[in-house]
């Protein structure tokens, strides 16, 4: 059931772990505000659910069951390594903090702005104008291209 926030932030406080065994999640907010709270997370290698968790790192992405149970066995069992997926996760989610978002979607407006919006009139071909967006967004926090 539905659970206000505020007692949402104390469960993931006394949290050992968060699990999330889902193969489709839009981004897995329930993971991010887990690991804002320095929980590490197990969940399925799936869509949204790996663009969150850092296998090895903040926590671990399954590809079957049987893996998944191993996984947050193995967490369950080793309190440092808890410790450290969980200090990993706090420092890993400042990235989802809006005042980020909201810096990378300017970043992204002002470069679309400056720089590709003027290269129509220069007749670029299509093909530099992904270039030089494949280079910018290497330098936004967490952005696939």
């Amino acid at each position: 059931g539905r659970v206000p926030f505020n007692d949402l932030l104390k469960l993931f406080n006394t949290a050992d772990l968060t699990c999330l065994w889902s193969w489709v999640e839009a981004e897995g907010l329930v993971l991010i505000e887990a690991m804002a709270q320095g929980t590490p997370s197990v969940g399925a290698n799936g869509y949204g659910i790996s663009d969150v968790i850092r296998h090895g790192q903040t926590g671990y992405l399954a590809d079957d069951l049987d893996e998944f149970a191993d996984y947050v066995i193995k967490l369950f069992k080793d309190d440092d390594l808890r410790a450290e997926f969980g200090k990993n996760a706090k420092r890993i989610a400042e990235n989802y903090r809006v005042s980020k978002i909201a810096e990378t979607w300017i970043k992204l407006y002002k470069f679309t702005i400056d720089e590709l919006y003027p290269l129509r009139y220069y007749n670029k071909e299509r093909k530099h104008r992904v270039e030089l967006v494949k280079e910018f967004v290497k330098h936004l926090p967490r952005v696939n291209f």
